[in-house]
């Protein structure tokens, strides 16, 4: 990517993907399932262990926006977390979010798919303007 607004507009929507998603993600991992249940309507179509791997996959995707970017210089841990897995996290958030707007249009919760359907515009933005680093040596 080459022009700087541009950078920060994507450096912009991958915090906020990254903090919402991974926030979500995570409040869907600790969370007991009936607690869910109650908060969450669509919850019951699913067992605690789905729940569960949606909430893993999230955090994966939302970390996956951010981490490779901090630790970049260590040797160690930029093996571990490669530049290319930027666009990977937006494709992993992006397969959520798909299957989040179709539960709830499912369910006949059309206002309840808006939210989805937007981050599916954040996540393939994101791809977009980090589809580059796929090439990455690192």
């Amino acid at each position: 990517m080459k022009s700087k607004p541009l950078s920060i507009i994507s450096w912009s929507i991958q915090i906020l993907l990254a903090a919402g998603v991974g926030l979500s993600g995570f409040f869907k991992m600790t969370t007991p399932y009936a607690d869910l249940a109650k908060e969450m309507g669509w919850v019951q179509d699913f067992s605690p262990t789905v729940i569960y791997v949606i909430g893993f996959i999230e955090m994966h995707g939302a970390m996956f926006l951010i981490a490779p970017y901090l630790v970049r210089k260590s040797k160690i841990f930029s093996k571990m977390m490669p530049i290319k897995f930027v666009p990977i996290g937006a494709v992993l958030i992006g397969i959520m979010m798909i299957g989040a707007v179709g539960t709830h249009i499912n369910r006949g919760e059309y206002s309840m798919a808006v939210i989805p359907f937007v981050l599916i515009i954040m996540v393939v933005f994101v791809f977009y303007t980090r589809r580059g680093l796929l090439k990455s040596s690192n």
